[in-house]
């Protein structure tokens, strides 16, 4: 991307990408839904094959933990990361295009 690429073209963009994504992240939500429900194990298609399983999995309890273990040695234990946050929203009053 280059310093003469149009902001408002580029926010535009980013905006339907995600939009998109959301519609995508839905229609896969929705057929991995029908394919658990129909009890698919195994499925062959022309360019994927699909298994489905269950798994067991662990996760601590940071609640339970925060209750349980003095704040002092909590914080011991912490670390502190720094990310960058890109958010895009619809703006009021504007209906987006169909790209």
């Amino acid at each position: 991307m280059s310093e003469i690429y149009n902001i408002s073209d580029a926010v535009d963009e980013l905006g339907t990408i995600k939009a998109q994504m959301a519609n995508l992240k839905e229609q896969e939500a929705a057929i991995k839904a029908e394919l658990i429900l129909q009890g698919i194990e195994e499925a062959e298609g022309e360019l994927f094959r699909l298994t489905i399983r269950q798994q067991i999995s662990r996760k601590l309890d940071t609640a339970l933990i925060r209750k349980l273990v003095p704040k002092a040695l909590l914080r011991k234990a912490e670390k502190e990361v720094t990310s960058t946050v890109v958010r895009v929203t619809a703006r009021r009053g504007v209906i987006p295009q169909a790209a």
